[in-house]
């Protein structure tokens, strides 16, 4: 295949790498990239949060946000050949900052985990290397920041190994099935109180009518629990006084609920309800045999019963009757989660700058600018973080 338009020049890697980077910058040209992409991809299932590295998730986001965002968000895939042969793609963007154009994850804000397909017959040490020089040598972008890289993952030891700058930043949470031949047998590891707390939990909710789980793959069904958990969500971060960079973006609205609409992407939806009335909704991604818990919320009117948790357990439960060999749970790592599992992905940020301008965008506002607002946002009273939590997270209209 030979991407003619919409790649930049390829750069050798170095003298002695026999490894080149390019750079898609189109939708067109990454649309050719496609059967490649997925060959990759077939061949590292087992990567840690390798859904966000597909080829139809990457596709669905970077459609809206070249529409949406033109002249603050760029394609930038980097692809790295050896000789004619594409053996890595890093889904990356070029998005705008305050002060400078900064290389990010594809699909930041709104994807989990940043990662990097490599053939395993190359060192991602040197696809990573080969991708940065590239960046610096054509005079790309300001910086790099690349969020929520798992450890362990062959990105993250990658970009370890080339000295670029690491900042703890999450921990999330997951589940292995592969070890128990039976729920109960997971179960008997949980526990006690755990499961007696669960118990006690339904038989209350359930003297208040009738209870039934759901489970949905039906794009109509998933449209009405992904809009009840979006809304459920935002209502949730204003009361609460919190805020996203996913919320706080316009386009988050059109990328979760045009997802039933795509075909690829496998989708799955839960639902709690109390005499036909949903109380607790969560969807996410099925990739492989892994399901991915993407966005969940909750009726607060019936915190005192633990729907929430109540919830959570049936959808582990139901995973695992399904044929489901893991769960990831996503950051952050509450209480809640951390009852069902012991297993954490440590997720970390790496940065690194390219000119004066990423240095301040990377040091002063990443390091300074950004926590002191977050630290005097925390000391507000309530009322006040809630209010200006309902304006940063203004509820975008749903499709």
């Amino acid at each position: 295949m030979t991407l003619s338009t919409g790649v930049t020049r390829p750069t050798p890697a170095g003298t002695t790498s026999p490894l080149t980077a390019e750079f898609v910058v189109d939708l067109a040209t990454m649309d050719q990239l496609r059967p490649h992409w997925e060959g990759l991809m077939a061949r590292n299932l087992m990567q840690a949060g390798t859904f966000f590295q597909t080829y139809d998730w990457c596709r669905h986001v970077a459609g809206i946000r070249v529409r949406s965002r033109p002249s603050r968000y760029r394609l930038c895939i980097a692809v790295v050949r050896k000789d004619r042969d594409i053996v890595a793609i890093w889904p990356l963007s070029l998005q705008k900052s305050v002060l400078a154009w900064i290389v990010r994850n594809l699909d930041d804000p709104f994807g989990q985990f940043g990662g990097m397909v490599v053939d395993n017959s190359v060192d991602p040490i040197a696809c990573v290397d080969a991708v940065i020089k590239a960046l610096r040598a054509q005079h790309m972008a300001d910086g790099l920041h690349i969020d929520c890289v798992c450890n362990g993952s062959p990105l993250h030891s990658a970009l370890l190994q080339l000295g670029i700058d690491k900042t703890p930043v999450n921990e999330a949470p997951w589940i292995n099935f592969k070890p128990h031949v039976t729920f109960d047998d997971y179960l008997a590891l949980r526990t006690k109180k755990t499961r007696k707390n669960m118990r006690n939990a339904l038989n209350r909710l359930s003297r208040l009518g009738t209870v039934e789980c759901t489970t949905s793959s039906d794009p109509e069904q998933l449209r009405l629990i992904v809009e009840k958990s979006f809304s459920g969500r935002i209502d949730w971060l204003n009361q609460m006084g919190k805020s996203s960079t996913a919320f706080r973006d316009r386009d988050f609205s059109d990328i979760v609920m045009q997802l039933p609409d795509c075909p690829d992407i496998r989708l799955v939806g839960f639902s709690i309800t109390l005499d036909g009335v949903s109380i607790a909704s969560q969807w996410g991604f099925v990739y492989g045999t892994t399901y991915y818990a993407y966005l969940s919320a909750r009726d607060q009117t019936y915190d005192d019963y633990s729907v929430g948790r109540l919830h959570l357990a049936n959808v582990i439960e139901t995973c695992f009757q399904q044929g489901l060999t893991s769960i990831e749970l996503m950051p952050p790592k509450s209480d809640y989660k951390l009852q069902w599992t012991d297993e954490l992905r440590q997720l970390d940020a790496f940065t690194q700058s390219f000119t004066a301008l990423g240095r301040l965008d990377n040091g002063v506002l990443r390091k300074y600018v950004a926590p002191g607002v977050k630290s005097l946002a925390r000391q507000l009273p309530q009322g006040v973080r809630s209010a200006v939590s309902a304006l940063l997270n203004r509820p975008q209209k749903l499709q």
